[in-house]
């Protein structure tokens, strides 16, 4: 199949600022029940943050930022103890309370709590590179059960009510299940209403320049995303989530993108419905199902950490960001956001 580059130039840029950002991310506890390899946050047991001190958070949001939708996250924000309450007085200021969890501590009594609270939707965290229990040695594939149970499980608890997403951190060596993924979202668009595919992106020792944050220098050894193992890992490009997403549908094409840097191909982006990205990037695919079969993709890009830079100053990484694989009902749905607290 001849590749076709993406061309950003001619895609819509999605608004991406602090008082301007169609989702905000929402950190009420940095304690978690997985480990999961390519995640930013560092998993600290006395994480949970007081409900006073949260609401003040949101408060200063709402002062600051017009915004659609709260991402509630983590750490894991289904152990996070006021979870409820919290979901409870998102959506009481109109905004729309979105889940973001491995789903290891999701039951069906939760769902069904956190529905009649108001949240609108889950977005859940499976791939190959956690270390969940039982699920061991488990391929991309394999997960496709796990998948399906949870996404069965908020759709029935929520009576359809609920949307339900997934991310996937894509790894070099699980590059090859994109395309198996977009088809098992497509498969099942009745229950499965967006696919995440999160690139990952490797903070790297071995550089040769000096980061800062605030003014201060950063030891890259100390940061939680610098992993020994992936040293030499060679950083997965929109492109290549864009040609994989085209194994299994070859029309799918991007329609607008998110954030970005001065290189082209940092961007978050979205098709014929949307994309974007950050510290590592993501894609967002939507396939529907009007006049024959149509995909779409949301995806976003962020600094690439390799780019030799005498000095990079930047802010410390908020979150990886994300292709987005998008399926809402038969229409498509416009994913702009990464995961991260500037989302």
């Amino acid at each position: 199949m001849k590749k076709r580059p993406l061309t950003p130039e001619s895609y819509y840029r999605l608004p991406w600022n602090l008082a301007d950002n169609a989702i905000t991310w929402l950190e009420p506890t940095t304690k978690c029940n997985l480990y999961c390899e390519g995640c930013y946050r560092e998993n600290d047991p006395n994480g949970h943050k007081p409900l006073e001190q949260v609401i003040r958070t949101l408060e200063t949001v709402k002062r600051l930022r017009h915004t659609d939708g709260i991402s509630i996250a983590g750490g894991e924000p289904l152990i996070y103890p006021d979870l409820i309450p919290l979901v409870r007085y998102v959506a009481a200021q109109g905004w729309k309370p979105i889940i973001n969890s491995n789903g290891q501590a999701l039951t069906p009594e939760l769902v069904r709590e956190l529905t009649a609270a108001g949240v609108v939707g889950f977005t859940m965290h499976v791939d190959s590179h956690q270390k969940r229990p039982g699920w061991s040695g488990a391929s991309e594939m394999d997960l496709c059960e796990l998948r399906l149970k949870l996404a069965q499980m908020i759709h029935d608890n929520s009576h359809g009510t609920v949307a339900c997403s997934f991310n996937a951190t894509i790894y070099r060596d699980t590059l090859p299940a994109i395309p198996m993924l977009a088809s098992w979202a497509h498969q099942h668009i009745d229950i499965v209403q967006t696919m995440v595919f999160i690139l990952f992106r490797s903070a790297r020792k071995k550089n040769n320049f000096d980061v800062f944050a605030n003014g201060r220098p950063v030891d890259i050894g100390n940061l939680v995303y610098q992993l020994d193992q992936q040293e030499q890992h060679h950083d997965i490009q929109s492109q290549e989530i864009a040609d994989a997403i085209r194994m299994a549908y070859p029309e799918h094409e991007p329609c607008a993108y998110l954030n970005g840097t001065e290189i082209p191909w940092s961007m978050n982006g979205c098709s014929r419905s949307g994309w974007a990205t950050r510290t590592r990037s993501s894609a967002t695919w939507t396939p529907s199902s009007r006049n024959g079969r149509r995909s779409s993709t949301t995806c976003s890009s962020a600094p690439i950490w390799p780019t030799p830079r005498p000095v990079l100053d930047a802010l410390v990484p908020e979150g990886p960001c994300r292709w987005r694989l998008c399926n809402k009902s038969l229409r498509t749905i416009l994913a702009a956001c990464s995961d991260g607290p500037s989302c």
